[in-house]
């Protein structure tokens, strides 16, 4: 994954605004949101910490506490949880209009 791939608002499944309430929602730090932004886009342990630039124990020392934090044991759960979050966070705020998702929702209903 290029590291343009991953500048920018919009580029992640979340907007910056979703990412904000999903930190808070799950009690989440920065660095654990970057994290899971770089998984998200399919890094590997080993590109997260080349992109961030930080050592591979260090970003394992960052999944095992979201792991823990979010109660998942697996980056399928753990990414089906983050939609399932985004999803009631979606419907419980006042996303962006920029949002992707909340578009592609608004128009299935």
């Amino acid at each position: 994954m290029s590291e343009l791939s991953k500048t920018g608002v919009g580029t992640c499944f979340f907007c910056e605004a979703a990412w904000a309430g999903l930190a808070e929602m799950l009690g989440l730090s920065k660095r654990e949101v970057e994290v899971l932004q770089c998984l998200l886009l399919d890094d590997d342990e080993r590109e997260v910490a080349v992109f961030l630039r930080m050592s591979p124990r260090t970003v394992r020392t960052h999944l095992e506490r979201i792991h823990k934090k979010l109660a998942v044991h697996s980056r399928i759960a753990l990414v089906v949880q983050l939609f399932d979050v985004h999803v009631d966070w979606l419907c419980h705020a006042s996303p962006p209009s920029g949002c992707r998702l909340n578009s592609r929702l608004a128009r299935s209903n």
